[in-house]
Formats: structure tokens, C-alpha cells, sequence
């Protein structure tokens, strides 16, 4: 069986469409028996949120 993991993050900036997605990637995750990861409130690094997901690509393996 393949191992999946979806990921989402959003900044403080956009507060309450983070927390819609979070939601939304929890109830996929669980529907579908894979892992989540979300982080809320992520600092800004000068680039866009999307670009933290890219760190999490080696803990996929």
C-alpha cells in the first residue's frame, strides 16, 4: 500500500481560509487513511506559505 500525506500551511495573515483548509484537508486525510500535516500560523520567510511544503518532501519517503 502507498503511503500519502497531504499538507497545507497558511500564514497569519489569512487566518480563517487556513483554518477552512486545515478542516478540509483533516476530513479528505481521514477519509482516505492518510496523514495529515498543517501548519497554522506559519512565519513569514519572505516567500509565499507553499514553499514551506517543499522542506517536507524527505519526510515523505
Amino acid at each position: 500500500m502507498t503511503k500519502m500525506r497531504v499538507a497545507t500551511s497558511h500564514t497569519e495573515n489569512f487566518p480563517q481560509q487556513g483554518d477552512l483548509c486545515a478542516e478540509t484537508l483533516r476530513f479528505c486525510a481521514k477519509r482516505h487513511s492518510c496523514a495529515a500535516r498543517i501548519i497554522s500560523n506559519l512565519e513569514n520567510v519572505g516567500r509565499p506559505a507553499a514553499w514551506h511544503r517543499v522542506q517536507w518532501i524527505p519526510e515523505l519517503r
